[in-house]
């Protein structure tokens, strides 16, 4: 995943251009292709250009931890007009059929973890609840091939952006605020909870 600064704030304003960009517009268009296992997400209407789209995807990806199948680069098309992006190109990971059985293998996962939490729990709890179940029950993945919540909840090994992803992906189950946070200098990923 690409590790920009993440855009959290719909709508955002890009100093230095007079586009306002409705994050929260681009996220469902993106989500719902990835729904469908679309090809093509056509993103035209947004007038939004390639620098200001990169995060937002990579954001996306970020706080859908159930997205996993879906690759971390995209083809992106641009007008060489307006500089706006016309649509991206959207590759995936596995065939349709693999990532639906993949899909059901995570979600099966997913809540047995969570069925496990107690509703009376304070946030703390819940957090550490994570934290104990994540650090028990998944390995480092020594060979850096494992980078998802998929990988985490189901094959139980992945470097630190799976855990953080899975992270994630339990700490919306449980109701909490969390997000990734990423570091190029330190090559690491980890989670903010509030």
């Amino acid at each position: 995943l690409d590790e920009e600064n993440v855009l959290t704030q719909p709508p955002v304003t890009f100093y230095g251009t007079e586009t306002t960009i409705s994050v929260e517009a681009i996220s469902a268009a993106l989500i719902s292709a990835f729904e469908s296992f679309a090809e093509e997400c056509s993103l035209s209407q947004f007038q939004i250009t390639p620098e200001e789209f990169r995060p937002i995807f990579s954001e996306v990806l970020n706080t859908n931890p159930r997205y996993f199948y879906v690759h971390g680069g995209y083809d992106c098309y641009y007008s060489t007009t307006t500089g706006y992006v016309t649509k991206i190109g959207i590759t995936y990971d596995y065939d349709q059929s693999t990532a639906e059985e993949m899909l059901e293998e995570y979600d099966k996962a997913l809540n047995e973890v969570t069925d496990e939490a107690v509703n009376t729990w304070s946030d703390m709890e819940k957090a550490l609840y994570i934290n104990d179940y994540l650090t028990r029950n998944c390995g480092y993945d020594f060979t850096y091939s494992n980078y998802d919540a998929y990988d985490v909840l189901v094959s139980k090994t992945a470097v630190c952006q799976g855990y953080a992803l899975a992270y994630v992906a339990l700490a919306q189950e449980l109701g909490l605020e969390c997000e990734v946070v990423t570091s190029q200098e330190l090559d690491h990923a980890w989670n903010l909870v509030s």
